[in-house]
């Protein structure tokens, strides 16, 4: 139990001290760059609640994880210009059930779109990196006598940077049972 327990403590510290640097990040500030021809870049980080070894994606992506692990995903945008807008779709979820005789399908769920101006500071420097961070107990999907079989999360992430060139990635995570 206390090997559990410290295992869970180290994927929720990971999320946690990704979370307090970017907060405090000097290096994540710049002058916003309105000339800059380069779209921003999407990565994307899966951080299991279990243990200290992250899934580290770029752009579009897929990953598998197993069922009944929690974990978090860190999206991050990143543009040395400056990023002026994030844009993001809310998770999109579907999963089936069964059980003997009956197989049942849940979703998939409608994303809701959510865009956010992220402005300039006092001292009028932007954002060159920005995080949003998904949390999953990915667990209890399913009605009492029905067992999980399979289903998948889809998130979109994306942002504009100073110069309106915009960039947007998906990450689809199959759950296995």
């Amino acid at each position: 139990m206390l090997l559990r327990l410290s295992k869970q403590i180290k994927g929720y510290i990971y999320v946690g001290l990704v979370a307090i640097m970017l907060s405090g990040c000097s290096s994540c500030k710049t002058q916003p760059d309105y000339n800059d021809k380069s779209s921003p870049n999407i990565e994307w980080t899966i951080a299991f609640h279990s243990n200290s070894n992250p899934i580290h994606k770029t752009g579009d992506a897929s990953a598998t994880v197993d069922y009944g692990k929690p974990f978090s995903v860190l999206a991050f945008i990143k543009d040395s210009g400056g990023v002026k807008k994030i844009k993001t779709v809310s998770p999109i979820t579907s999963f089936s059930c069964e059980s003997d005789t009956v197989v049942t399908r849940h979703g998939p769920t409608m994303g809701i779109e959510r865009e956010s101006d992220l402005g300039l500071d006092d001292d009028g420097e932007a954002w060159s990196k920005y995080v949003e961070t998904y949390n999953f107990e990915n667990k209890n999907y399913c009605d009492n006598g029905m067992t999980f079989s399979g289903g998948f999360i889809k998130l979109t992430y994306g942002g504009t940077n100073y110069n309106n060139k915009s960039a947007e990635a998906t990450l689809e995570i199959s759950i296995q049972n």
